[in-house]
């Protein structure tokens, strides 16, 4: 009896022991994907919701694009259960478009369905309407939100205009509002032909 009580406990030692191991290599994997998003910090510090919602995603960094010019992009959390994910770039080549992203939680774990994929091209007249708004509401000056309600909903806007990255966030959806927030919202819906 001795000594299946001593066996017991070094299988319990051994599996704490892995699990341990396991979470440790997960949790340093979060971090690297995370640390992609080392301009989201630089703005909202280390603790950003939007680089955990951005690494959940899977999407890679606005402000490091390779072949892209200009992009926006808008990210909308509904409660950590639906996300949308709205870019619109204009490539080097001179090739405009605007994709959207809609997931929803699948209950397990961190795990994500893609539900929706729209994309367009887009005229210049249309890149030049948004790029514009960016322009007159001096987007690159709108600061954070005061604050984050973690289980609300959630908006971040990011641009990248081929030299400087700005972003910022909100809790509510300014989207109609007359603010420089909502106005490039709007904008970026309308182009795109999509809704939040």
């Amino acid at each position: 009896m001795r000594f299946l009580r001593v066996v017991n406990l070094k299988t319990c030692l051994v599996a704490v022991l892995l699990v341990t191991v396991f979470f440790a290599a997960s949790l340093e994997t979060v971090r690297a994907q995370r640390a992609k998003y080392f301009d989201l910090e630089g703005i909202f510090g280390p603790s950003s919701l939007a680089a955990d919602i951005l690494t959940l995603l899977a999407e890679s960094p606005l402000s490091q694009p390779n072949e892209v010019k200009y992009a926006v992009g808008v990210t909308v959390s509904y409660g950590r259960a639906n996300y949308g994910l709205l870019r619109i770039e204009r490539k080097r080549n001179g090739g405009m478009s605007s994709v959207l992203k809609r997931y929803v939680a699948t209950g397990r774990g961190n795990n994500l369905k893609r539900i929706g994929f729209t994309g367009r091209r887009l005229t210049e007249e249309e890149f030049s309407e948004l790029t514009s708004e960016i322009e007159q509401q001096n987007f690159f000056s709108v600061g954070e939100a005061d604050y984050v309600v973690m289980d609300g909903p959630y908006f971040l806007i990011e641009v990248y205009d081929g030299q400087k990255y700005h972003a910022a966030d909100r809790t509510a959806f300014e989207d109609e509002s007359n603010t420089p927030f909502g106005n490039v919202a709007r904008v970026a819906r309308e182009i795109a032909h999509i809704r939040y």
